[in-house]
């Protein structure tokens, strides 16, 4: 019950903005580094992903299951984020430093 509210709940935030995919951007990376046994797929309509798709029946999608490969980066919606700018000194040599923003 809890997953198909958290399903509905998604699709209604989706519809409004459309957002970074982070199962698209999972699925495509996935895909892209796994070797030749393996697959992952993804289906826009759940926003899922899922390895060897092929070997369920019964897993249907209603916008088709299409391979990580194929899936190019602007589909996926990554949010662009800005880094700090970071310049070195001597004196900061060996020295950690941890900014988050």
């Amino acid at each position: 019950m809890k997953v198909i509210a958290l399903l509905m709940a998604t699709a209604m935030v989706a519809s409004v903005v459309e957002a970074a995919s982070s199962q698209c951007l999972y699925c495509r990376h996935m895909d892209e580094t796994s070797g030749w046994l393996e697959t992952w797929s993804y289906c826009d309509h759940s926003d899922e992903c899922e390895l060897d798709v092929w070997n369920y029946i019964n897993r249907k999608c209603v916008s088709g299951w299409r391979r990580g490969k194929e899936i190019t980066l602007e589909e996926c919606k990554p949010e662009e984020t800005v880094c700090d700018e970071f310049k070195s000194t001597i004196e900061e040599y060996g020295v950690y430093t941890n900014k988050t923003n």
